[in-house]
């Protein structure tokens, strides 16, 4: 068993996992007759909230921070030919990523159960900004065992000790980063000319930064206040749908009762009908007695009713 092997195996642990995993793996080592390895895997930190983020995405999805060093390469070829478009271009291309992985890793960290707070996305994405201007950081996101979060002008020194085994990264560091500095070839004197344009493919790339953060800015402005008229929206609907409800069950209880008025309306005809015809032969009864009355009392001008 070495150490980054067990290494490995904690830093890809649920947060709340690590500290009884790390002592376990301790007192196995010392078991197996390993006190150095004990005493190293002892001494591994627990990770921050964001380093733990960032290393649950290292290893979820390595492909998705696998563009930093990519664009990071690219920024850093169109500094040196002084292509302005190109840093333009991958200005907004930087900001886009930068905005995405930020997303992603803040999604993943609340799907596992550590919501991330404001400052903590911040640290995520200061480390992924180092993480594009330098190789050796974008080695240590890349590596999945960050201890703490990185800033952009982390040295060497702070890179390999923000990751849990810095030696894992010596592979990954750059040619000049291993070369003494007394021994490595002196850069040439800039022409003017060359200064001017570096100077004017600067202001290009500081303008681009310029623009894309007030786009964004006024996205973000478009994007609350149309989430401020869906919720409106929202709440009109669920008003109006209310009011349906009470029309509904109001049209329902007038259909009710307009139906037992119909069937009143239809009993209380019948029982018209049925008084008329009863009144028309009690009248026909009186008519007849009367008549029978005059005959009877001598009435000469009323005659019998045949």
């Amino acid at each position: 068993m070495e150490l980054t092997e067990v290494a490995s195996r904690l830093y890809g642990l649920d947060l709340e996992d690590f500290t009884g995993a790390r002592n376990a793996s301790a007192a196995q080592a010392k078991s197996d007759g390993q006190p150095l390895l004990a005493r190293q895997v002892k001494a591994l930190a627990k990770p921050s909230l964001a380093a733990w983020a960032l290393n649950r995405m290292a290893r979820q999805s390595p492909e998705s921070l696998a563009g930093l060093s990519q664009l990071g390469t690219a920024l850093q070829e169109a500094q040196q030919q002084l292509d302005g478009a190109a840093l333009r271009s991958l200005a907004r291309d930087r900001t886009a990523l930068l905005r995405s992985l930020v997303d992603q890793v803040g999604e993943q960290a609340a799907g596992h159960g550590h919501p991330l707070s404001g400052a903590a996305l911040t640290a995520v994405e200061d480390t992924l900004r180092a993480a594009l201007s330098s190789p050796l950081a974008a080695a240590a996101v890349l590596s999945g065992g960050l201890v703490r979060t990185l800033a952009s002008d982390d040295g060497p020194a702070e890179v390999s000790a923000a990751v849990a085994v810095p030696l894992a990264l010596e592979p990954e560091a750059g040619k000049d980063e291993a070369v003494p500095a007394a021994h490595r070839p002196k850069a040439k004197a800039t022409d003017p000319d060359l200064i001017n344009r570096h100077r004017a493919a600067l202001a290009d790339a500081e303008q681009a930064v310029q623009d894309t953060s007030s786009a964004e800015e006024q996205a973000r402005a478009a994007l609350s206040q149309a989430t401020e008229a869906a919720g409106a929206a929202a709440a009109r609907r669920a008003e109006l749908q209310e009011r349906v409800r009470t029309l509904e069950e109001q049209l329902f209880r007038a259909r009710h009762e307009l139906g037992m008025a119909d069937s009143d309306t239809a009993q209380l005809a019948r029982a018209c009908e049925a008084a008329e015809r009863t009144m028309e032969g009690a009248a026909r009864k009186s008519l007849e007695a009367r008549r029978r009355l005059a005959v009877l009392s001598g009435d000469p001008t009323t005659r019998p009713v045949r």
